[in-house]
């Protein structure tokens, strides 16, 4: 029996309906466009069909010793800084048993200002070796995760998982084999990213940053617990999760890894109606609007670029939570979606050839 069976198996049986891969029960946000989900959907459905934003999108009011104290930040980058302080707040209104609690962080490159300015001083200075050690543990990509499990005593598994913009999907469902082989009780899904002129060099002069569009950062962050063992009131439920890989830079190519993705978690769900996708580059054309439709037909989309600018791991998070947040308030795109009691599809595709697509199931309020 293969892991997705017991997945699927076990949700099913307690349900009668499609099978459950994970529950949601809350989430934490920090980027320029907002600092909680609710405000993400707002300004995400202001946006309506804009396109990406051409300017950075700094979180520019981010204030670390107001949000984590003084003590233990001095040497912190402000990636991991993001993460903590987004965790925080995420335990704060939801608190965990830290000896049973996992983390999974999604990263792109860790702190890229760290990694590059720590290179620069040991090649630039006296000795290479006449470098600051404070300042190394920061250029691990895993130094946000180690951090966050260390404020937080979270003592369960902890790993960091980089997929760019398909990063979500990947996390999403590291973390539901940790939940289905019981390593953990229940699950911080995170990711975190900082806008620097370090990042904004590589992303630019490397080409991975679409021409006209601006860069974001923040970070966010979700509680996952297994299907049928939710502690509490619930956001959302992850139906299904598949992700890919495209060799080719083809757009044709490109759509079509897109579209098994979406075929697959669609055929998991058992056809339920699809109420609003929320993809990364919600262009006209783009290879996920080409996908959606050739399986879906027309379906109404949210452009959460538009107002967050691209934040590559955490882009596929807060594409989630603004998704399951227009649903579970019942406003979308277009009537038809805000009185659909369907599921919210969202895809991913990043440059480096990783594409995922991932379904949920808003859990709307009384």
């Amino acid at each position: 029996m293969t892991l997705t069976d017991v997945q699927v198996r076990r949700a099913a049986a307690e349900d009668g309906g499609a099978p459950v891969v994970a529950v949601v029960r809350d989430s934490a946000v920090t980027c320029g466009a907002a600092r909680d989900a609710d405000a993400l959907g707002r300004a995400v459905l202001a946006a309506g069909a804009a396109p990406a934003a051409a300017a950075d999108v700094p979180v520019a009011d981010f204030d670390p010793v107001a949000e984590l104290g003084r003590k233990g930040i001095r040497t912190l980058d402000r990636s991991t800084l993001l993460a903590a302080a987004t965790v925080g707040r995420l335990i704060a209104g939801c608190p965990v048993d830290g000896t049973t609690t996992g983390l999974v962080m999604g990263t792109a490159a860790g702190s890229l200002a760290s990694t590059m300015g720590f290179t620069r001083d040991a090649l630039e200075g006296d000795r290479p070796y006449l470098v600051d050690p404070a300042r190394f543990p920061n250029t691990v990509m895993n130094f946000a995760a180690g951090q966050c499990a260390i404020r937080y005593g979270l003592r369960g598994p902890n790993a960091t998982v980089t997929a760019g913009r398909s990063t979500a999907a990947a996390a999403v469902r590291y973390a539901a084999r940790w939940l289905a082989l019981g390593h953990a009780d229940r699950v911080i899904v995170a990711a975190t990213e900082e806008l620097t002129a370090q990042r904004a060099q590589i992303e630019r002069v490397g080409g991975r940053l679409p021409a006209g569009q601006g860069l974001g950062e923040g970070a966010v962050a979700l509680l996952l617990e297994p299907p049928g063992a939710t502690t509490g009131p619930a956001l959302a439920e992850v139906l299904a999760v598949s992700t890919a890989m495209s060799l080719s830079a083809d757009a044709d190519r490109v759509s079509a890894a897109v579209r098994g993705c979406v075929e697959t978690v669609l055929r998991a769900a058992g056809g339920a109606p699809v109420a609003v996708h929320a993809p990364f580059d919600a262009a006209d054309g783009s290879a996920e609007r080409t996908a959606v439709r050739a399986v879906l037909g027309d379906v109404p989309t949210l452009a959460t670029a538009a107002v967050v600018g691209e934040v590559s791991s955490v882009s596929g998070f807060l594409q989630l939570l603004a998704a399951v947040t227009v649903l579970r308030q019942g406003a979308a795109p277009t009537p038809a979606a805000a009185a659909a009691t369907g599921l919210a599809l969202v895809t991913g595709v990043d440059p480096e050839g990783v594409v995922s697509a991932l379904l949920v199931r808003p859990v709307t309020t009384a």
